[in-house]
């Protein structure tokens, strides 16, 4: 009888779990933690939290990639702390963390660049790395984050991570730029640009890894073409001279031809292919994260168009951004920044002082 009862308490729970994993859905819901409005989003398909707050005059978001969680009014008590010229917010949750957010000189802008906040909070909120500087040919490698590095050196890579660095020669000559070379997933795409105004074959690097291998593509494509955009496991590329475009499967080495297509609010549809050409369409991804350079300054703007200023450094370029976390350059130093870390510097390499489209490749 005891086993029987049992497996039926089981086959309830997982009947329960089954389905609550079928009826989850987006919500909103809006309450009062402490006299602040609080605005509690989730967006199924992203996976992703928005807190909004509403505070005097001014409105705070905090967007959090999290799964489902089943309760909901998860802002427990909201925390008022003064500093020098504003003051910051902190949140008390129930299952989910939340970061700080901070309004000084009139401006929002990240926790991590109040100096006189980090005395007063929990030090939960900032993580201490390990950094050793060393050197490999001409980079000055600080801190990896446990990702590997492709930089582009003129005709070949300098694969970097924690555990080794090598080169991968591809090319017999120097080129400053290879505008082509695309990143999906775990692979790099390289066209051989050693064939010189088209070509027909070109490299496949497996970036968890490191190795290289070589494609023959049995078409021809022109150098004169433009990345489209990348959706799930494909590169989309455009040859603007002969009028055709391809979908590239690196992984697979797998090359077609497709007849216009264009990926809008994340679905792939079907456009003229001179449309793409004489309107320079591009493909149309949404971000959880969406980060902005405007003026050399580096924001991370929320869905309620506020920005809120994450580095006082004077930023020359956007290298990636995956998911919370951007990479960018300053002179001849890579960063990255996420709200867990702050700003970190990375890797130096002289060459980027003077040439910032030279490629970074990040995984």
């Amino acid at each position: 009888m005891k086993n029987k009862v049992k497996v039926i308490v089981i086959s309830l729970v997982i009947l329960s779990l089954i389905v609550d994993l079928f009826i989850i859905k987006s919500y909103k819901k809006t309450y009062k933690v402490d006299n602040i409005s609080v605005t509690e989003k989730y967006e199924k398909n992203n996976d992703k939290y928005i807190f909004s707050f509403k505070y005097k005059n001014e409105s705070f978001e905090v967007p959090v990639t999290n799964e489902y969680i089943r309760s909901k009014k998860l802002i427990k008590k909201i925390n008022k702390i003064d500093v020098t010229d504003g003051y910051c917010l902190t949140f008390d949750t129930k299952k989910i963390e939340l970061y700080p957010v901070c309004y000084v000189d009139n401006e929002y802008i990240s926790y991590h660049l109040v100096s006189d906040l980090k005395e007063k909070i929990d030090k939960k909120y900032y993580s201490k790395i390990n950094s050793k500087t060393k050197k490999y040919e001409s980079l000055e490698i600080s801190y990896l984050n446990g990702k590997n590095y492709l930089i582009w050196n003129y005709n070949s890579f300098y694969y970097i991570n924690s555990k080794k660095n090598k080169d991968i020669k591809l090319f017999n000559k120097d080129y400053y730029q290879i505008d082509l070379a695309t990143k999906i997933n775990e692979y790099l795409f390289i066209p051989n640009y050693d064939q010189g105004y088209s070509f027909s074959s070109a490299y496949v690097i497996d970036m968890s890894n490191g190795k290289k291998s070589k494609w023959n593509l049995n078409v021809d494509i022109s150098s004169k073409s433009r990345v489209l955009g990348t959706h799930d496991k494909s590169i989309f590329i455009i040859d603007e001279k002969n009028k055709k475009e391809y979908e590239i499967v690196p992984h697979k080495k797998k090359i077609r031809e497709v007849s216009g297509t264009i990926l809008e609010q994340d679905k792939l549809v079907k456009r003229n292919i001179r449309d793409i050409i004489n309107k320079n369409l591009s493909f149309n991804t949404t971000k959880n994260y969406n980060y902005v350079l405007e003026d050399h300054k580096l924001y991370l703007e929320n869905s309620n168009k506020t920005r809120v200023l994450v580095s006082n450094y004077k930023v020359s370029k956007v290298i990636e951004i995956d998911n919370d976390t951007v990479y960018y350059l300053v002179d001849d130093y890579l960063y990255l920044y996420n709200n867990k870390f702050g700003n970190i510097k990375l890797i130096t390499n002289f060459e980027w002082s003077f040439n910032n489209d030279n490629n970074i490749f990040i995984y």
